[in-house]
């Protein structure tokens, strides 16, 4: 028996006929597109030495174009910094418990509830803390083996970064090693630990300040930098445990062009 396609023995009203053929169109032009629409596959980037690394990472993604158009990223060489009678590192720091993960090519902590830093009449809640080897600036053609960033964020969205140097002692740094021992191998892992990013800091509250960007896609401008002049001590082997965990993560430095570089008179 053959089959025919069905068709209604009442024909619409002309009202009622336009409506559908209205409705039928526009199926047409959003189905496809609700279709093929598949969920943003996250963008890779990497260092220098491995694949989609720092020179490029303009090219890996648009909303990362700053990193390569820039005129005020970071990191950089710090050569000639003009003393300034700026004010003493403001930091108000406590321990607190945060969780820490892989994310960005390093180690993130989460930095709830552990403090803030003010700066210039403003105050900077810290959020995060993380981790890079070598260290990402440059002092006077000296690159210590790491640097630690504890990143800042005011009530107007403002970024400030306070970068750490570590450098190797005999004394072991045990705030930094209560990090490692809980650091994830593999990300999915979120561990607790619990220190004070106080303990961090080295005893000298001497550093540089200039204006920069993220050092890490998508190195978002306008964010305000201060470098401490002295550095945490570490022992070699929290060095090499640092290293182990995350290889090279350092970018390249950055044009300095006519930023200004100032540094405390201590």
């Amino acid at each position: 028996m053959q089959l025919t396609a069905y068709t209604p023995s009442i024909a619409p009203p002309p009202g009622d006929a336009m409506l559908a053929r209205h409705i039928l169109l526009l199926s047409t032009l959003l189905l496809p597109g609700i279709a093929h629409a598949q969920p943003q596959k996250p963008v890779i980037w990497g260092y220098q030495g491995g694949g989609n690394d720092d020179e490029g990472w303009g090219t890996l993604s648009h909303d990362f174009i700053t990193c390569d158009t820039g005129n005020n990223q970071s990191p950089v060489a710090i050569n000639e910094p003009k003393q300034s009678a700026m004010p003493p590192l403001d930091v108000h720091y406590h321990s607190a418990t945060m969780s820490m993960e892989r994310k960005d090519r390093t180690i993130v902590i989460t930095m709830t509830g552990a403090g803030y830093l003010e700066d210039s009449g403003k105050r900077y809640k810290l959020i995060e803390m993380r981790m890079h080897s070598p260290a990402e600036h440059e002092v006077v053609g000296e690159v210590k083996p790491a640097e630690i960033h504890l990143i800042h964020k005011s009530a107007d969205g403002k970024i400030l970064i306070l970068g750490i140097f570590a450098d190797i002692r005999a004394k072991e740094n045990p705030a930094l090693q209560l990090i490692l021992d809980k650091a994830p191998a593999k990300t999915g892992i979120k561990p607790l630990v619990t220190f004070n990013p106080a303990d961090l800091l080295p005893e000298s509250k001497g550093y540089y300040a200039y204006t920069g960007s993220l050092s890490w896609p998508p190195c978002t401008e306008g964010v305000e930098w201060r470098v401490m002049k002295d550095d945490m001590a570490i022992t070699q082997g929290q060095m090499k445990a640092i290293g182990k965990l995350l290889g090279r993560n350092a970018r390249l430095l950055q044009p300095l062009y006519l930023r200004p570089v100032k540094q405390t008179l201590n």
